[in-house]
């Protein structure tokens, strides 16, 4: 009987102190507000000051939506006297560059922010500003434009170029540069700026060397080069390299290749470069060189024996040797099927569209 009483009474005593640590919690919770800081984390607060600060950055917003600015600018201002722990320099050089933005004054809403971000590095509002910039970078890309002079609107992708790639620059190996950098990238895939895609591809790939940013990158710049070749009367330098890197893709991640068509885009780059090498022998055939037209036959039938060009350069070269007319000079119906088809092939620009992941 005595262990049980005392039992009872440790269990009494654990409840007790368990009540008081439950209304103290509540009484505690009662008292504290939070706001959200930056957009992302919530910060503690006041309650009476809390109140009063939420009600009046709310009522800022809503000014500023409404595009009363002025009157935004003085709320602004009288927000920083009754809460002077959010006030400072980097403040108003945000808030400068805020209502620019909500004006719809990008070009020089970017400035302010650069400048901003050069200036209060440490600043609470670093990420904001870094987010503003991107979302300007962004419209710019998708086309909006910008005035000059205040007489002709101009496309500002230059401008988006560079907010993209100082966004990069300072924010490292961080999510948001990684954003930057491959919308920077799609966005030169859609203008058809092929070579500038490349060049941010293979700098992402340089900077995130492994996981699916390397095996989105690679396939990127394979199809980059793929869709910058413009014909059989242009080097084939960019044809190879983006065969180089199907080639690697096929090599590291086997188990995309089919996802990706990998096999079938190695095949149309080997169409198309034996189509080249099969162009410059008929150059030779036509300058009545037969050597050498014998020779860029036999290297297009030797390097490239199962492409439709690598046939019809062993049929050249049979007829080369005997005098006789080639298929090629005669023109027949599967000739000028070839035509079309290699027609095909130099006007085909598809590949990034196809093969992009968003």
């Amino acid at each position: 009987m005595k262990l049980q009483s005392e039992n009872s009474r440790s269990f009494l005593l654990c409840m007790t102190l368990f009540f008081l640590v439950l209304i103290a919690s509540v009484s505690a919770g009662a008292a504290e507000t939070y706001h959200l800081k930056d957009g992302k984390d919530w910060e503690k607060i006041d309650r009476g000051k809390g109140d009063d600060y939420t009600l009046a950055v709310s009522n800022i917003k809503q000014l500023i939506v409404q595009g009363k600015h002025k009157e935004a600018a003085k709320a602004l201002n009288e927000l920083k006297v009754a809460f002077p722990e959010f006030a400072g320099e980097d403040f108003d050089a945000f808030v400068a560059a805020e209502l620019l933005y909500a004006r719809k004054k990008f070009i020089k809403a970017s400035r302010k922010y650069e400048e901003f971000l050069d200036s209060y590095p440490d600043s609470k509002f670093y990420e904001s500003a870094m987010e503003k910039q991107f979302s300007i970078a962004d419209l710019f890309i998708k086309g909006h434009k910008r005035p000059v002079l205040g007489l002709r609107w101009f496309h500002a992708y230059e401008e988006a170029d560079n907010i993209m790639h100082d966004i990069a620059d300072r924010s490292g190996h961080a999510p948001i540069a990684k954003r930057a950098l491959r919308t920077l990238a799609k966005g030169y895939q859609k203008r058809k700026k092929y070579a500038d895609a490349y060049d941010v591809w293979a700098e992402i790939f340089s900077i995130w060397p492994t996981g699916d940013m390397r095996k989105e990158s690679l396939l990127e710049m394979a199809h980059s080069l793929h869709s910058a070749w413009k014909g059989p009367k242009y080097d084939s330098t960019t044809l190879l390299l983006a065969r180089s890197h199907y080639v690697e893709f096929k090599k590291k991640y086997p188990l995309d290749v089919d996802k990706y068509d990998i096999n079938e885009k190695i095949k149309l780059v080997d169409e198309q470069l034996a189509y080249k090498e099969l162009e410059i022998a008929k150059y030779y055939s036509r300058a009545e060189l037969p050597l050498a037209a014998i020779t860029y036959y036999e290297y297009t039938s030797v390097f490239w024996p199962e492409t439709t060009a690598g046939k019809l350069a062993k049929e050249a070269i049979k007829k080369q040797r005997t005098g006789e007319k080639t298929a090629a000079e005669k023109r027949p119906l599967e000739r000028k099927l070839f035509d079309v088809t290699c027609l095909f092939l130099d006007n085909w620009f598809g590949l990034s569209a196809i093969g992009s992941s968003d």
